[in-house]
Formats: C-alpha cells, structure tokens, sequence
C-alpha cells in the first residue's frame, strides 16, 4: 500500500506539474499573442510615389512602387514593420500587443507615427499613407538599411515630404510634452478669471468641470472661491480603437491604424483673496504729531484718468478686496487733518503672479516755526532778556518741551499741528512774568511773538503819608462836629 501511494503520489505531482506548464504558457501567451486569425492582401499601388530601402547587411537595393497594404476582411490599411523582412501572401497572422525585437521606445514611437501619419484629421490624402510607411521603417530599422524616396522606381534619391514629415514629428513632440509643468501651481485671485496660454497639445484635452475652460491653446480658469484645487485635464483622441500588430512565423510584422493611449495632466490651482492695502505713516515720526490725525484721508485707485475707487484711511490703513487685474495709480485726495496732502502718485500692478500688494504711503504734518523775542527794561530802553525759560504743553495739558532764550532773548521752537499753550517760567530780578498765552498751529507760516517784562512797580511813600494825615483831619472834625 505504501509503495502504491508513492507511485500514484509521483503520478499526480507529474501530472500536477504538466498542467501548470501548460497553464503559464498559456497565460504568456494570451498576455502578447491573441488566437485570432489574420490575412491581409497587396492593395493599390500610389500613383508617382516611389520608395527605396538600402539594407546595410548585404549592400542591396530593394526599390518599388508605393503600394497599400489592407486587411482582407475588413479592408482596412496596414503597415509594414520590417522594412528587410518581405511580406509573403497568403499567411496567417495572429494578433499581439509586443514585438520582441524592438524596444519599448521604438515600439511607442512606431505607435505614434502611425497614430498621427496616415488618416489624421486633415491627414486624408494618399501620400500620408507612403510618408508613414517610410518613418515607420526608419525607425523600425534605423541601424539596418537607408530608406528614402526616389523620383521614379530605382531612381535618384528625393526628399519631396520634409514638410509633412515635419508635421508629424511636431504632433508627436506635442503628444509627448505635458502642456501645463507638474510643478507650478497658479495662483488666482477669488471671484476673477485667468487665461494661461500653453501649447497647441492643450486643445486635444478635455476639462472635468466648467470652471476650467480649453480653448484655442489657452486654458482660462474662472469662478473659483478660495482655496487648493487641482483638475485633471484627459487627453481625448479622435481614434479609440487601439493600435494592433499582426506576426506571421512566414511573413513580416504588420499594425494597423488606431488609437494610442489618453493621456492626463494635472492643472494645480491655488485661489486667494487679493488685495491692495495701503499703509499711512507720519514721513518724521510714523505716528501722528500734535493733534493731526492720519485717519481720515482718502486716496484715489485710478486706472488711467478713471477713477476706480476711493480708500478712505482708518486705524492707519486703506485696503480693497480682490481687485481687477490690471496697472493702477494710486494718489491721495484728500489728506488727514493736519497733514499737507501728498502729491506722488504709486503705481499698482496685480496680476495673477501679484494678487496682493501693499504699499506705505508717508505724509508731512503741518508744522509752523515759533520764534520768542524776549525783551525787558523801560519802554524808551528794552532789551534782549536771556535765561527765561518756557514751557511747552499740548491741548491735554501735557508738558511736550521748554526753550531757553538766548544773550539775545531770542529762542524757538517747531510745533506741529495743534494748539499749545507756553508758560513763562522765569524772569529777571524785579520783573515781572507775562501771562500765559496760546499759539495755534494750523499753517506753514513762520510765526515770531515779541514778549516783554516789566519792572514791578515801587509803592509811593509820600502819597501814602498824605492819605493817612487826610484820614486823621477828616476824623477829627467830625468829632467836633
């Protein structure tokens, strides 16, 4: 019984071993070779079109009359892959999808050339059919032969379609290139519209939503709110049917005419509030001097002499929301109290590599030169009284400064905007103080006070004995009276 087991254990492992054989080897098969059944037949030959193969190998010519090559079913045109490799007729293909002795590279390239040679789009007339045929073999068999037009069958050689060829290498450049980078993302302002403009290849993709619009080799992106998008922008060509090579073991390669694959690109958008904030500081200081107020001017956003909008200043800044793109001037109309109006004119550019922009603008405060004359003595006889300080303070009774005449009585000071009162400190031995005054500063114009101490006044003895004596008379007579 154990023998038996062992030897029906080696039969089924043998068995067990066949079939998964078979089974990968018809796996690998049905993964590149379809059992479907081909023949093809020699179509029509074109008219004055000639064709020429040098094969590097043996040194030989083969030349011949364009001719088409179609599938005997359907009719449908082929072309030839081997250029060294002669069709037999009457052999049987099978379909498959790699062909062993061309690369990766040279298999897509050929799948490109027929994708955008013969019977693309305006692609209609024969010659496009002898024209891919020719660079189908060339790249085919670029390190086995020379392959070129001649001007009669065996003739000289001629290079009648370097346009057209042209044309073609340039629609599979365009295939090839991404038409937007992978690595930008543009930058949109909220609610506004942005065309980029990309190359031609753009126009054979499809947009997944109506924010995004393709048109004339030109992608305009609209009506977005804020935040990160990205859409996924599908190639659609007009061919879906997939291109499909035919091998024979008797025959050369042939494929037929189709589609290649869509390709996607990825459009990152990124949307922002834009704005233009204007920042208003004191030229001097930053900070509003006196009692002048920054708050409160108004500027002017002006697109040529057109006047946008007005931007009114408060707690220091002036700001719009999400402008049109486009190259603005900015001025002021009207300033802050106290301030002298700024005349410069700034210019503004948003566009959608500048949404936001900021701009300082700096005004000067009206400020007005004080000059103190301080003078003492008699009327018929003053002069310059020097040391006599005075104090400085604002509308909040604030002491700001003092100032100190000079030998020549004089001194001064630059106030800025505002109301001030200054109070004498000091004055000469047997002088007496002027009162306190006030200066308001409203203007530019340099104001000069002259200021003068006079002497305290003596009392008058002699007067005052008089008036007692009278006081004392007038006493008495009343008594006897």
């Amino acid at each position: 019984m154990k023998t038996i087991k062992k030897k029906g254990g080696i039969i089924i492992k043998y068995k067990l071993f066949f079939l998964i054989t078979i089974l990968s080897i018809f796996f690998i098969n049905i993964l590149n070779v379809n059992a479907e059944e081909a023949t093809f037949y020699e179509g029509e030959y074109l008219d004055n079109i000639y064709m020429s193969k040098y094969e590097y190998s043996s040194n030989t010519i083969y030349y011949q009359k364009a001719r088409i090559f179609r599938k005997t079913d359907t009719n449908e045109f082929i072309y030839c892959v081997e250029p060294f490799n002669f069709y037999v007729d009457g052999s049987i293909y099978e379909t498959t999808n790699h062909i062993t002795y061309l690369s990766d590279k040279q298999i897509e390239r050929i799948k490109q050339i027929a994708h955008f040679g013969y019977n693309y789009e305006n692609h209609t007339d024969i010659k496009w059919y002898a024209i891919t045929q020719m660079m189908i073999w060339k790249e085919a068999g670029s390190n086995l032969g020379d392959f070129y037009f001649t001007d009669t069958l065996n003739g000289n050689r001629i290079e009648p379609y370097n346009s057209e060829i042209e044309e073609i290498e340039k629609l599979i450049t365009l295939y090839n290139v991404d038409p937007i980078s992978s690595n930008t993302i543009y930058t949109l302002m909220e609610g506004k519209s942005m065309g980029i403009a990309v190359n031609s290849s753009i126009n054979k993709y499809v947009s997944p939503s109506e924010n995004v619009v393709i048109k004339n080799s030109t992608i305009e992106i609209k009506n977005l709110q804020e935040g990160y998008y990205e859409f996924t922008l599908t190639r659609n060509e007009q061919e879906n049917n997939p291109i499909i090579f035919y091998i024979s073991n008797s025959s050369q390669t042939l494929m037929s005419f189709g589609g290649i694959n869509n390709k996607s690109t990825i459009l990152k958008v990124k949307v922002e509030k834009g704005s233009i904030i204007v920042h208003k500081t004191d030229i001097d200081t930053t900070t509003p001097q006196g009692e002048a107020e920054l708050d409160g001017a108004v500027y002017g956003l002006y697109k040529g002499k057109r006047l946008v909008k007005e931007i009114t200043i408060e707690d220091g800044q002036g700001f719009i929301e999400n402008p049109d793109y486009g190259t603005y001037t900015l001025q002021e109309i009207t300033p802050g109290k106290g301030y002298t109006l700024n005349e410069e004119k700034y210019e503004v550019v948003i566009n959608f590599n500048q949404i936001n922009v900021e701009v300082e603008v700096k005004n000067k405060v009206i400020e007005k030169d004080i000059k103190i004359i301080k003078k003492y003595g008699e009327e018929s006889n003053l002069e310059g009284e020097s040391g006599i300080v005075f104090e400085i303070y604002n509308n909040k009774d604030e002491l700001i400064d003092s100032i100190i005449t000079n030998d020549n009585g004089e001194t001064n000071i630059t106030l800025p905007y505002g109301t001030y009162l200054i109070k004498q400190v000091n004055s000469s031995p047997g002088y007496q103080s002027i009162e306190d005054f006030k200066v308001i500063v409203d203007n530019t114009e340099e104001e000069t006070i002259e200021l003068v101490d006079y002497k305290i006044p003596v009392p008058n003895t002699y007067l005052f004995k008089k008036s007692i004596l009278s006081y004392i008379i007038e006493y008495i007579v009343l008594l006897l009276c």
